[in-house]
């Protein structure tokens, strides 16, 4: 009997020899763990022992004393696969001292038999490069998994660890595979609060101050990022339920299945259109004057901190209007109002309006104090097309998308990439040169719920 490319052993135990066989395959997306074991039955002389057909029988044994047959039960060990869940966790924001956060999904599939899994690791990979990264912002991981192979999607299994040097290790499982079936895995992670950094990154880099730990809380600059991908390394230990091989990996090169990014910040805005019968858009009537009022939102800061904001991009459509008064220079402005409805007499930030988008940068940094809400209307100038009464006449906006699809490394306000620039103020000595500000993406609430005024 040959075999190539595999491990080969032979445990003797008495009388009875077993041969091991086992293979490795990793790849990036799915982790295949396979093994085999072929059992012979020998004497104490290492000579395979057969049965007899019994001597004279019919069928195909021979009559008289018969022949020796050697027989060769085989079990073998199943294939046992790691992948990607169907249903991943995608990309998220999320404040520090948040508990219970889902940032991941994996799912194993046994193939041939069972498995009991009993060891398993993950590590940080927020760089997306597949090396393990330092990163003390998760304080606590929680792994849950399924314990019995009839209910492989019922999570009663728990365990928890720590990251060290950006791996954690989760031992003594009893995480069960089924056979033919596949079984879900979550991650979950409790942060620590995010307290004012010790220093300002670097810009435009993903350079961070050291971080340092006080009690439940972290100092350290908005936007670290955790990707916690499941690793494929020689802490793995699984056991084959019929086989009883054990898999484990001991070769030098690794691999790992990657889940989706989560970026933790101090504090973190939301968006929404403000829908108050007090605000100055309620009468959804158009007024030709040279501010009207065309659009009003309401952006919140949550309870952890203040919120900075930078600038903010408005997707405003006319019909039947003068697109030249529009379209002046620095022509749309925002103020803010009360909750009462009453409006500021100075302009907060102005903005030029071109191809239906307006930009408007704040004159200085606006603030949005933690745990409040803050409102503002959009005001544009509404002139009739020849000045004439267009009955038709409208102007519709909302707070557009973010044009950014994957989390951005913090850097000053005006080096941000996107439409929406906000901060958590995380910086020592913040301001709007300070790395601490960033961009919409996963911002709860963009785009906005769009508004029409109409003459």
């Amino acid at each position: 009997m040959f075999f190539k490319n595999q491990k080969q052993r032979n445990l003797f135990l008495g009388g009875l020899a077993i041969l091991v066989v086992v293979a490795f395959a990793v790849g990036g997306n799915l982790v295949n763990l396979k093994g085999a074991a072929v059992v012979t039955t020998v004497n104490e002389n290492g000579e395979a022992e057969g049965s007899s057909d019994g001597g004279g029988g019919g069928g195909g044994g021979s009559s008289g004393g018969g022949t020796t047959t050697p027989t060769t039960p085989t079990v073998t060990a199943g294939t046992l696969q790691f992948s990607a869940s169907s249903t991943p966790v995608g990309d998220d924001i999320v404040a520090g001292g948040a508990t219970g956060v889902l940032v991941a999904r994996y799912q194993a599939k046994g193939t041939g038999e069972a498995f009991t899994v009993t060891k398993l690791s993950v590590r940080n990979d927020s760089a997306e490069d597949n090396t393990m990264e330092t990163n003390k912002a998760a304080k606590t991981l929680t792994l849950k998994y399924p314990t019995s192979v009839s209910a492989p999607t019922t999570l009663n299994g728990i365990a928890t660890a720590s990251l060290k040097d950006g791996k954690a290790t989760f031992e003594n499982l009893t995480m069960m595979v089924p056979n033919g079936g596949t079984a879900q895995m979550e991650l979950y992670v409790d942060l620590f609060n995010i307290s004012q950094g010790t220093s300002s990154a670097n810009a435009n880099t993903r350079q961070l101050p050291e971080e340092v730990v006080a009690g439940n809380s972290i100092e350290i600059i908005g936007g670290k990022q955790i990707e916690l991908d499941f690793d494929y390394d020689s802490t793995f230990e699984a056991v084959g339920q019929t086989s009883k091989t054990v898999i484990s990996q001991t070769k030098q090169s690794t691999g790992d299945i990657d889940a989706n990014e989560i970026a933790i910040y101090k504090s973190i805005p939301g968006f929404a259109k403000d829908t108050a019968g007090t605000s100055p858009c309620a009468s959804g009537k158009l007024v030709a004057s040279g501010e009207a009022a065309v659009y009003c939102l309401a952006i919140t800061a949550s309870g952890n901190g203040d919120v900075g904001l930078y600038k903010l991009s408005f997707e405003i459509a006319a019909i039947g209007l003068d697109e030249a008064a529009l379209s002046a220079a620095n022509a749309v402005k925002v103020y803010r109002y009360e909750s009462n409805g009453t409006v500021g007499t100075t302009a907060l930030a102005t903005g030029t309006w071109a191809s239906k988008v307006a930009n408007v940068i704040f004159t200085a940094e606006e603030v949005v104090a933690k745990g409040s809400t803050q409102y503002y209307v959009v005001k544009v100038p509404v002139t009739l097309k020849g000045g004439e009464k267009q009955k038709n006449g409208s102007v519709t906006t909302r707070l557009g998308a973010e044009s950014v699809t994957v989390h951005s490394a913090s850097t000053n306000a005006f080096g941000v990439v996107g439409r929406n620039v906000w901060s958590d103020r995380s910086a020592k000595s913040h301001s709007t040169s300070t790395s601490d500000w960033t961009n919409g993406y996963k911002v709860k609430g963009l785009p906005t719920e769009a508004t029409s005024m109409k003459l």
